[in-house]
């Protein structure tokens, strides 16, 4: 589970265990992102020399049973950005989840258009979300004006 060359090719994405949350807490904290634990989560995570993380996605299923899940929380580190590794990250949560949302600025919205997210316009927000995800997107755009919402289907 190494990098050897640090390519996008050779990395392996690991499903994180309850056993890894203080190590990607910590690992969230130490580069000072913040991202949290919602719900029903599942976060993936690529490994440095099969201890140090260096990559992380969290996808949210807020509700238990809804099909629509939260991605958040990707975060790479500094010295592995333009590696692909985001990309990577991404296309392993489209192919483990069935509808995935995503709220970014709108300086990401070529890395998830890349990968088949589709930018909602506000007015389409309300048609095309849940309630929970409605509820929060409204929330965190009062404090980010420039928030969008992406959604993957």
């Amino acid at each position: 589970m190494t990098l050897p060359s640090h390519s996008a090719t050779d990395l392996v994405i690991d499903t994180a265990t309850k056993a890894d949350k203080k190590t990607i807490k910590r690992f969230y904290k130490t580069h000072g992102f913040a991202a949290s634990f919602m719900g029903y989560d599942s976060c993936y995570i690529i490994k440095q020399n099969d201890d140090e993380i260096i990559a992380a996605i969290i996808v949210s299923q807020l509700v238990k049973g809804n099909q629509q899940a939260l991605l958040h929380g990707l975060y790479v580190s500094c010295k592995y950005r333009n590696e692909g590794l985001a990309t990577k990250l991404l296309e392993h949560c489209i192919i483990k989840h069935k509808i995935l949302v995503c709220f970014a600025n709108n300086n990401l919205q070529e890395l998830y258009q890349k990968v088949g997210f589709s930018m909602l316009q506000e007015k389409e927000v309300e048609q095309h979300l849940n309630t929970s995800l409605i509820t929060r997107f409204n929330h965190y755009q009062q404090n980010q004006p420039f928030l969008r919402a992406f959604i993957q289907r």
